[in-house]
């Protein structure tokens, strides 16, 4: 037969779609397959692991059949950054697959740790194995056009992104050191001995997560209003 890159490429994205649907489904719950789901998933991720495999090794050289990559292999692999999403996609799914068939076939007693990282691990690979998916779009001229137009923003946003931290960082710090420990009147009229009477800045991170809100427009100036001389 004859070796047609159209079609192949095609069919690469295609698998990868069937893999994006498989993990979105396992995550939402609303696949009615139950393990045939979750077996399908882990034998495709383990085939789109061998086929990236396989562009490593026959990437950046002239020779066929390579066992192992160098060095230049490696970078050129790098160098494309769809390879990185893809590959990111796929480790988080195997992290996923080794924690799911140790629940399903090791002690009886379920590792809740394990339990915890399998679960984000599946979650966050629907983001990668998504965005990898915007490749396929590029054989349309409009849709190329736009995702060359994004990555392009996403570079840019990379850098405010880093600067808009920064900032809020400071705001963060200022607000935890003059606000944190204060009663905000959460709990009044609860009941709960355990209700956290600061849920706006008793830690760091909470406090953080006040400040972005705020910027989002997410805020309430009464809990400025407490009993305290800031």
């Amino acid at each position: 037969a004859r070796y047609n890159p159209c079609i192949m490429f095609y069919l690469e994205g295609g698998s990868k779609l069937l893999v994006f649907l498989i993990a979105a489904s396992i995550c939402l719950g609303g696949s009615d397959w139950g393990y045939r789901a979750e077996n399908g998933l882990i034998l495709l991720t383990v085939m789109q692991l061998a086929y990236e495999y396989g562009e490593l090794v026959s990437g950046g050289t002239t020779e066929n059949h390579r066992g192992w990559p160098e060095i230049q292999q490696f970078v050129y692999y790098c160098d494309d950054l769809w390879n990185f999403f893809d590959l990111s996609g796929y480790i988080l799914l195997l992290i996923w697959s080794f924690g799911n068939l140790h629940n399903r076939y090791g002690p009886d007693d379920k590792n809740e740790t394990l339990m915890y990282i399998t679960k984000p691990a599946i979650s966050l690979s629907t983001i990668f194995l998504s965005t990898g998916l915007l490749r396929y779009f590029t054989v349309n001229e409009s849709m190329g056009k736009l995702t060359i137009m994004l990555f392009a923003m996403i570079k840019d946003l990379l850098a405010f992104t880093i600067l808009f931290t920064v900032c809020l960082f400071g705001f963060v710090i200022t607000l935890y050191g003059l606000l944190h420990q204060v009663d905000f009147g959460a709990c009044d009229g609860s009941g709960d001995p355990g209700c956290d009477k600061d849920p706006y800045f008793s830690n760091l991170v909470r406090s953080f997560i006040t400040m972005f809100s705020a910027t989002l427009g997410n805020f309430d100036l009464d809990i400025f209003y407490s009993d305290t001389p800031y």
